[in-house]
């Protein structure tokens, strides 16, 4: 019996580093993103990119949202909505939280720092709602 642990903590742990050292695919935006900044690394040119960037996120938001609308009943859906509002509330205050700081920093450096936090924002939401909506195909 505790042969038979010890080859499945060990199976686990094997999977569990295999799975680890996978590197995720990247996702079509930030293959795009990645191009686009290696023609141009000119701070006007990384705000370009992160510009173009953001609204590819929240074209790619709209459609995964609209689609997780489209597999939920209606109970789901309303919370989906509950939630989506209460998540741009979130956002708009984290927008004003990042203009807060960044605002005070002195540097051409800090502005596409703060353009690639917003689009962290919006890429795990989409993320976020990407998984719900992949759990639900699942089932």
């Amino acid at each position: 019996m505790a042969m038979k642990r010890f080859f499945i903590l060990l199976y686990l742990i094997i999977s569990s580093l295999y799975v680890l050292g996978q590197e995720k695919p990247k996702h079509p935006i930030d293959k795009w993103l990645d191009e686009c900044l290696t023609k141009d690394e000119s701070t006007a040119g990384m705000l370009k990119c992160a510009d173009e960037a953001y609204k590819k996120w929240d074209v790619e938001l709209n459609k995964v949202y609209k689609e997780l609308l489209g597999v939920l009943d209606t109970d789901s859906q309303k919370r989906l909505k509950e939630s989506q509002r209460a998540w741009l509330k979130f956002r708009d205050d984290e927008f004003k939280l990042l203009e807060s700081f960044y605002s005070k920093k002195e540097g051409t450096m800090f502005l596409p720092m703060h353009a690639f936090d917003k689009i962290d924002i919006i890429k795990n939401r989409v993320q976020e709602l990407n998984g719900h909506l992949q759990i639900i195909k699942d089932m």
